[in-house]
C-alpha cells in the first residue's frame, strides 16, 4: 500500500469516528438491521376467531393493524409493534397497538393459528382462537380415513357402534357388565329386508345391531343359531 492510500485510509476512520462521537448518522451497511422477532417479520396476517376479524399489514418495514368486531372496525389501520415473546418457550408472534384506552394484542403461532386479545381500561375483554385448523395438520383428502358413525345405542348390558372408515363397515361391541371390549372394529355386513336394517358381523357368534322402520334398535347375539343375548336400546 502507498503512502498516499495510507494517508486515505487514516481519514477516512478520522471522519467516520468523528461523525459517530458527536451523534452523527453511520452509513446504512454500518446500523443494526432489525432481527425478526420470534422467527418472523414484515409477513403480513389475516384471520378470524369467532367474532373477530384481525389483519397485520406491514408497509414500509413497520406493522399496522385492524381490528373489526361482528363487522364494526375497532382499530383501523393503527401502527403496531412486534413484542418478544413471552418466555423461552414461546413460538408465537405477538403484535400490540393502542387506541386510546383500547389495547389489542394478535398473536400468529409457526402453524398458522392465530388468537386475539383485548383489553380496555385495564380490564381485559375477550381472548379468542381461530377455529381453523393448523396448517401443520394435513388437509383432508382421499388419503385421510375419515370415520363416520352410521348406528350407535346402548342397551342395558352393551354399547354398539357401526361405522364407516375408508368406505368399509365397522362394529365396536363393548360389554358394560366387563367392562371390556368384544368385538373391535370388526368388519359387518348391512343387509336390508323390508322392515329395516341390519348390520352383522359373522365370528364366533353373529351379532346383529337391528333398526326397523319405525327406529326402534335393538342387538341380537346368536350362536350355534341360538339366541345368546336379544336387548332393546335403551
Amino acid at each position: 500500500m502507498s503512502k498516499q492510500q495510507q494517508r486515505w485510509g487514516i481519514s477516512l476512520s478520522l471522519s467516520l469516528g468523528l461523525t459517530l462521537a458527536i451523534g452523527g448518522v453511520a452509513p446504512d451497511c454500518l446500523r443494526a438491521q432489525p432481527r425478526p422477532v420470534n422467527g418472523t417479520n414484515s409477513q403480513n396476517v389475516l384471520f378470524r376467531t369467532k367474532r373477530y376479524v384481525a389483519q397485520i399489514i406491514w408497509r414500509a418495514g413497520v406493522p399496522y393493524m385492524t381490528v373489526s368486531n361482528n363487522g364494526w372496525r375497532v382499530l383501523a389501520d393503527v401502527r403496531a409493534e412486534v413484542l418478544p415473546g413471552r418466555g423461552a418457550t414461546d413460538e408465537w408472534t405477538t403484535y400490540r397497538a393502542v387506541s386510546g384506552d383500547y389495547l389489542a394484542y394478535v398473536r400468529v403461532s409457526p402453524t398458522g393459528a392465530g388468537a386475539i386479545e383485548i383489553t380496555q381500561a385495564g380490564r381485559r375483554v375477550t381472548e379468542e382462537y381461530t377455529a381453523i385448523a393448523p396448517r401443520s395438520q394435513p388437509p383432508p383428502d382421499s388419503t385421510v380415513q375419515r370415520t363416520t358413525n352410521i348406528l350407535a345405542f346402548e342397551t342395558v348390558e352393551y354399547a354398539v357402534r357401526v361405522f364407516r372408515q375408508a368406505g368399509n363397515l365397522y362394529m365396536n361391541l363393548h360389554n358394560k357388565q366387563t367392562d371390556r371390549t368384544d368385538l373391535q372394529q370388526v368388519p359387518v355386513t348391512r343387509v336390508q329386508p323390508s322392515n329395516g336394517v341390519i348390520y352383522r358381523h359373522d365370528g364366533a357368534s353373529t351379532v346383529q345391531a337391528r333398526e326397523d322402520v319405525q327406529g326402534r334398535r335393538s342387538l341380537l347375539i346368536l350362536r350355534d343359531n341360538a339366541i345368546q343375548y336379544r336387548g332393546e336400546a335403551l
